[in-house]
């Protein structure tokens, strides 16, 4: 019975290229290359704001992010066709989610986690609801087997995604939907998160002081949820070593 829970942050922590994917010179090469550009999302600055205006629907719906990116652009150019904007955004979520990779320096340690009886992984994230089959898929490419949370397979590694929940990190439902999904005797909590600080510029997920905001009130709740010691691993500083050395 797992009596540590493991929490992972994806973009940025264990997936340093899904946050990358948004760095200016990358934007601006998938922005022309899938027909977005053309449809009247002339620049970075321009995306980021659109995107910054799907977010709250995008991260806490299971609309998706091609789903509310189109429909978003739909209003935005009306007198361009739907089909045209269809297939550009269809091109766009593709290299993005295709892109988000787990970074293979975390190799070792997941399948180590993957083997441990009594470790619980969470891969918890603010994200569309594509990121939680991206994630999954991704794992298992490492033969581990993940599943979404409150799912009826039974795994050590739950995808916890806020688009499922309904909620994101910040907010205490989100953490409560977890604990239902855990054995009582969780004893210590690890917390790998970078809180969106490899969101890139123009992100507003990335911004200094929502990032600092963020991480007091989760490590705060995770602590009044759980109601045991939530030790905090910054991911900008963490490396496979000496994570083991942090938890086994």
């Amino acid at each position: 019975m797992p009596d540590k829970l493991i929490i992972f942050d994806y973009s940025g922590t264990l997936s340093p290229a899904m946050a990358a994917f948004g760095a200016s010179d990358n934007l601006a090469c998938y922005l022309k290359e899938s027909g977005l550009q053309e449809i009247g999302i002339k620049d970075n600055n321009h995306f980021w704001n659109v995107v910054n205006e799907i977010w709250p629907e995008g991260s806490l719906t299971k609309a998706g992010y091609a789903g509310t990116l189109q429909n978003h652009l739909f209003k935005l150019f009306p007198a361009t066709g739907k089909m045209k904007i269809k297939n550009a955004v269809d091109s766009f979520a593709a290299a993005y989610f295709s892109t988000s990779v787990i970074d293979d320096g975390w190799r070792n340690t997941l399948e180590k986690l993957s083997r441990d009886e009594n470790s619980l992984v969470v891969i918890a994230t603010d994200s569309y609801a594509e990121t939680t089959k991206t994630i999954i898929r991704n794992l298992s490419q490492w033969r581990i087997k993940a599943v979404r949370v409150g799912a009826k397979t039974a795994s050590n590694f739950i995808v916890a995604n806020s688009a499922d929940i309904g909620a994101d990190k910040k907010d205490r439902l989100f953490w409560n939907k977890i604990r239902t999904v855990c054995p009582a005797g969780i004893k210590k909590i690890l917390l790998i998160d970078d809180f969106g600080a490899a969101e890139p510029q123009g992100d507003a997920y990335g911004q200094k002081k929502k990032i600092a905001e963020r991480r007091k009130k989760t490590v705060a709740l995770l602590t009044a949820v759980f109601g045991v010691p939530v030790r905090l691993a910054p991911a900008a500083n963490l490396t496979s070593k000496n994570f083991v050395s942090l938890l086994f």
